[in-house]
């Protein structure tokens, strides 16, 4: 079985959480920018729209209680300060989504590409 996108990135901590947004609301989990080209899976790797150069992210949330849901194809506000863009805020658009489980919980995670 292959590893789970969302579990096989790093994430940021907790207090940084605080500060990051996506469509104003702070999200529950979020990995750190990384290259498309390293997205293996082929439900996502289809859907990404420059995979040579492109830059993805993932968010989640939890399905029993969601903070928030995204469509395939929606375009969202990102403000993370903690980002190599200098400004902080960005457009990204959901390209996938998907349910997993980690240590018992079950999450809904949505994978994103800067535009």
């Amino acid at each position: 079985m292959a590893k789970n996108i969302f579990t096989e990135f790093p994430t940021y901590p907790v207090d940084q959480l605080s500060g990051i947004f996506i469509n104003g609301i702070s999200p529950e989990s979020m990995t750190h920018d990384f290259e498309a080209k390293r997205v293996k899976h082929k439900q996502y790797k289809e859907c990404i729209r420059d995979h040579e150069k492109g830059t993805v992210f993932c968010v989640a949330t939890l399905a029993k209680r969601p903070k928030y849901r995204f469509r395939v194809g929606q375009e969202v506000d990102v403000v993370n300060p903690y980002s190599f863009n200098c400004l902080g805020d960005a457009r990204a658009v959901c390209v996938g989504t998907t349910n997993y489980y980690i240590k018992g919980l079950r999450f809904t995670g949505y994978i994103m590409e800067y535009i």
